[in-house]
């Protein structure tokens, strides 16, 4: 079995959904779940969130 090597366009897409989902949904499980995640990809996705000016109404981000 071969690795999946990520490009650029799929890092766009992962960030442009996770943007508009915390906008909608800031408690979303899934979004939860994948900013849970203890890798490199959950770690880039948690700076990313963070940066967002609404990032204080995710849970999962301020540990509320």
């Amino acid at each position: 079995m071969g690795k999946h090597i990520k490009t650029q366009l799929d890092y766009d897409i992962i960030n442009a959904l996770a943007e508009e989902l915390s906008k909608i949904d800031p408690e979303n499980e899934v979004l939860e779940r994948y900013l849970q995640m203890q890798n490199f990809e959950g770690a880039e996705l948690r700076k990313l969130v963070n940066g967002f000016p609404w990032a204080d109404k995710i849970p999962a981000v301020n540990g509320k």
